[in-house]
């Protein structure tokens, strides 16, 4: 994946996972580490909100059309893991709050101008695609690099960005109190991405910090399908969807 935008949607939708016949379940418990944001977090002292162009963030003037906490909660994450020293358990922490944001956040706290749903819903739509797919290729890295690899960490902080990016995307609809309606569905499609993405991060965990084996890479390629089909389905929705 390059930096450069996505056409459109047909990439994410020929994205092949590794396999597609490994018997082993996926993950069922959440991880036991919790880090929430701190107790003296001030989301005015934290980035500018931004948005996207043709799929490229930049600084928006148009900020205001952004459900401000939570967009500067994610900016918050943004910034601590540029500057972190990675720790999975703290990542998986970070996971679980961002589950937390969403489920907090409604659509009832900012509103787009009434003329402008749909043309940002187009501008943004692309954003997706990009993000998505290069979630996707920064876990093929670490998936290929079949064990543990100096460059691991700095690539799994890469999906977490990616991650994060893809949920401001989504937010910006979804907390619209004029174009929720129209992407309902979009929030719990959302959840299922970062529910998938929790249980990817946790077998890599395994596989990298306890017990390398076949067994374990399979249980992360295993979580990297289930994450691919979870992000087809996002792309579906919010391209399924539409601005009233």
């Amino acid at each position: 994946v390059h930096g450069h935008g996505v056409e459109n949607e047909a990439e994410l939708d020929s994205t092949k996972p590794f396999a597609s016949s490994i018997s082993e379940g996926p993950l069922t418990s959440p991880p036991s580490t919790r880090n929430p944001l701190p107790s003296d977090f001030n989301p005015k002292n934290h980035l500018q909100e931004h948005t996207y162009v043709n799929g490229t963030p930049r600084d928006s003037q148009n900020h205001r059309y952004l459900p401000e906490l939570p967009i500067k909660e994610l900016s918050y994450m943004k910034k601590k893991w540029s500057v972190s020293t990675f720790d999975f358990c703290h990542l998986l922490g970070d996971v679980v709050e961002l589950k937390e944001i969403l489920r907090r956040s409604s659509g009832n706290q900012r509103k787009h101008p009434g003329d402008q749903c749909a043309a940002l819903f187009s501008e943004n739509k692309n954003a997706l695609y990009v993000e998505s797919q290069r979630l996707l290729a920064n876990c093929q890295k670490i998936i290929k690099a079949q064990g543990p690899s100096p460059q691991t960490p700095m690539i799994v902080q890469k999906t977490f960005q990616n991650l994060l990016q893809l949920t401001e995307v989504c937010l910006q609809f979804t907390d619209c109190g004029f174009c929720s309606s129209g992407h309902r569905d979009l929030k719990t499609n959302l959840r299922d991405v970062l529910c998938s993405y929790q249980q990817f991060l946790e077998a890599c965990r395994q596989t990298h910090e306890k017990d390398y084996s076949s067994l374990s890479l399979k249980l992360c390629v295993c979580q990297y399908t289930a994450l691919t089909a979870s992000l087809f389905c996002l792309v579906q929705q919010f391209k399924a969807s539409s601005c009233t």
